[in-house]
């Protein structure tokens, strides 16, 4: 099931999380490939079927270069620490790919959980977005399908792709810092190389917590409009464009004209999702309903859970869903300690 696929687990500074998703994967026939810049070597012993890189102090895009020039399989998947890949999700995102050549990515759907206390009785789980329908970057050529990767924006850092093109995308020379534009290379590169299919299966479990670095960084509506960012911007950009024609053999007329007005219509939008919106009519309901005494805080609760439980059942369809659910849930439990 997994002979053409590698699981690239980058980490920094949280031993914890990589001992909990390495024992996660633990009697599994799946290369494990560990890039950890941590300044300490992992403490912990491994499994036969983990190779283990101690990268001190890199950045995460030569982090990532380095490791991936150790990949030697088809396919590979980028695994945040702190999250999770459902093995048969991967399985059929591989299979996808292996009989649709002019994709170079899959993924299927995405669930969030909010960090637990060691003596929580249950994890709460939601959709990642509220559009839990799967979709197409389908698009025939390489900047159409760019901007429909852009409009609306979903990470695709955790996607099985092609190795290849990950490898066009993280180079030893790329000098980002920011962590955003590190994780859009993840998407520009391979969405320009193929199109990207988001399946509807259950393939991901990700950690959200309101003070993680990517909730503390500037995004690129920011960056264009800084002039200490200026020099990064521009050298990513240039970046892009070159790896798009000498690596890819894209040759658009106006390239780089072309990739400036994605990324900057990108970020306008991105500027436009942050103005203060109206408060929707069911949200006023609710806060109406929520001063009610007595019964108030009771009927919202009960409210929650059942639209919790509809949106969840539109994800976790079958006995092998709700198994893997189960035991993402054990080990989110079990591990609360170290993490």
């Amino acid at each position: 099931m997994f002979d053409d696929i590698t699981l690239l687990i980058p980490t920094h500074n949280r031993h914890g999380y990589l001992r909990r998703i390495i024992d996660f994967y633990k009697g599994m026939e799946i290369r494990i490939l560990v890039a950890d810049s941590t300044p300490a070597h992992f403490p912990g012993i491994l499994e036969n079927n983990v190779t283990y890189l101690h990268l001190p102090d890199l950045m995460l895009p030569q982090k990532l270069a380095q490791a991936l020039l150790k990949v030697k399989s088809t396919y590979v998947a980028m695994c945040a620490d702190d999250d999770f890949l459902i093995p048969s999700g991967i399985a059929e995102c591989v299979s996808f790919l292996q009989s649709h050549d002019d994709y170079s990515s899959a993924q299927g759907n995405v669930l969030v959980y909010h960090k637990t206390g060691m003596f929580d009785k249950k994890v709460k789980f939601n959709p990642a977005y509220l559009d839990i329908s799967s979709r197409m970057i389908d698009e025939q050529t390489p900047l159409k399908r760019l901007k429909q990767f852009f409009n609306p924006y979903r990470t695709i850092f955790s996607s099985i792709h092609r190795t290849v093109n990950l490898k066009y995308a993280y180079s030893s020379e790329l000098k980002i810092r920011n962590l955003y534009l590190n994780e859009y290379l993840s998407g520009i590169i391979p969405i320009c190389a193929g199109k990207n299919a988001e399946l509807p299966i259950f393939y991901q479990v990700r950690e959200f917590s309101s003070s993680s670095d990517d909730k503390l960084t500037l995004n690129i509506d920011g960056i264009i409009q800084s002039e200490a960012c200026r020099e990064e911007y521009e050298w990513y950009k240039a970046f892009i464009v070159n790896t798009l024609q000498n690596r890819l053999k894209i040759f658009a007329n106006n390239l780089e004209v072309e990739i400036e007005l994605i990324l900057a219509e990108f970020a306008m939008n991105l500027k436009k999702s942050k103005l203060k919106k109206p408060v929707p009519l069911k949200k006023q309901i609710g806060k109406k309903i929520m001063r009610l005494p007595i019964l108030g805080k009771t009927l919202i609760n009960f409210s929650r859970k059942l639209e919790g439980k509809k949106s969840l059942s539109l994800l976790i369809k079958s006995g092998e869903d709700r198994d893997g659910l189960s035991r993402v849930e054990q080990f989110i439990k079990s591990y609360a300690y170290v993490v």
